[in-house]
């Protein structure tokens, strides 16, 4: 275990290994060994088998390099070559899962600083979440570190966040954060994910999020759905304001009930299909979908020469018309809050968003077909279509009321 000077030469060669090596360091080791077929046979698999020091289990973990060559004689040296330079790694404190900074052992436990099991937390949803959601995972992220900075909190361990710290982050966001209520119920089931994502490493034997924060009430928020007068009304709006771009942007929206930045906005030519058009799942919050086409909508598109275009064209660029670039967030909305202040509708809360809930209303209406809506949603159960139905007002069974017998 003694830790010598360490070449550039074996730390490239590490590397090339995934091992780590930090100069000063020294672990335990187990020497390599060659395990090669007994028949020879080139189609197996030959390999270097070596004990490593493992950071975070703590002990030392099987490790396995694999042997490549087109002739025994070639494998025979290199995997010769391979424990030569695997030894020389090991001996100069080689180790695999390095601790996040903040880390430390007690007793053969690692105890790991808030702010560290906050970063380890993160790096392990990079891996899984979609680009939106890692955004909201990195905004609570930075939320939480500053309440840890704030209060003097980022060697705290883990365990030791107790309930009185969880009252201390509340108040923190709501006072000094100046989080709504939504906000904050968000916010606080992120830091409560943390606890519960190491409770089963640390034994932990409560949430202090969990146990000691309620969540707090909040009033709905709509996007309020257009009326058929105001549909009109906002198409000529577009229309005397020489915005057709944005008609067809928000008809887009009402006829696929896509989402108008995450799903709308990134559309390109070659999602379009025949009969559907193809959401996916790094732009979908419900994740990779299609939805349908209904004939309005493909009137639209041939008026647009939407099929004529290159497939990575995109439906919505600058210069009002389809390109090879993508418009920013604000591109519609800014056209959109012209046709609401020419409305007179300006800070009323009617918004792009609420195109999806119009179309998602009319099609209801006209049709009472539950599934349709839960397929174009692209809703997991029907019991999410029924109750955003409810949300919009719009009762799934009310159609059925005035057949009701009378006595």
């Amino acid at each position: 275990m003694k830790n010598r000077s360490v070449s550039n030469l074996c730390l490239a060669k590490a590397k090339m290994l995934d091992l780590i090596i930090i100069p000063g360091k020294a672990y335990p080791y187990e020497l390599p060994r060659y395990q090669r077929p007994s028949d020879l046979d080139l189609s197996k698999q030959w390999l270097v088998r070596f004990n490593v020091w493992s950071e975070r289990e703590h002990c030392l973990v099987l490790k396995r390099a694999r042997v490549i060559g087109d002739t025994v004689i070639q494998r025979d040296a290199k995997a010769k070559q391979m424990i030569r330079e695997i030894t020389e790694a090991l001996k100069a404190g080689a180790f695999v899962d390095p601790l996040p900074e903040g880390t430390v052992i007690e007793n053969g436990k690692r105890i790991m600083s808030m702010i560290a099991a906050l970063d380890e937390y993160l790096d392990e949803k990079r891996i899984t979440l979609k680009k939106q959601s890692k955004a909201t995972y990195e905004k609570w992220g930075r939320y939480f570190t500053e309440f840890l900075v704030a209060k003097n909190l980022t060697d705290l361990s883990l365990p030791e966040f107790d309930n009185e710290h969880a009252s201390d982050m509340r108040r923190y966001a709501l006072n000094d954060q100046k989080m709504g209520n939504k906000t904050f119920n968000s916010y606080k089931g992120f830091v409560s994910g943390i606890f519960n994502h190491f409770r089963p490493v640390y034994k932990l034997s409560a949430n202090p999020i969990a146990e000691t924060i309620k969540t707090l009430k909040t009033k709905a928020s709509k996007h309020i759905a257009y009326s058929t007068a105001q549909i009109s009304d906002y198409k000529k709006a577009s229309e005397d304001l020489g915005l057709p771009e944005l008609w067809f942007f928000v008809q887009v929206i009402y006829y696929t009930f896509a989402r108008p930045n995450e799903e709308v906005r990134q559309m390109q030519a070659g999602d379009v299909r025949e009969d559907h058009i193809v959401i996916y799942a790094d732009q979908s919050k419900t994740g990779h979908r299609t939805v349908m086409i209904p004939a309005p909508l493909e009137e639209v598109f041939k008026e647009w020469k939407i099929r004529d275009l290159p497939p990575h064209y995109y439906l919505f660029s600058h210069n009002g018309k389809p390109g090879p670039t993508r418009v920013s967030i604000s591109y519609m909305y800014d056209k959109h809050i012209k046709v609401i202040e020419k409305m007179e509708l300006k800070n009323s809360g009617y918004d792009i968003y609420g195109w999806k809930h119009t179309g998602n209303i009319a099609l209801y209406k006209a049709t009472k077909d539950i599934m349709l809506l839960k397929e174009q949603n692209g809703h997991s159960d029907i019991k999410q279509t029924v109750e955003y139905l409810r949300a919009l007002g719009v009762l799934h069974y009310s159609h059925g009321i005035n057949k009701f017998p009378k006595i």
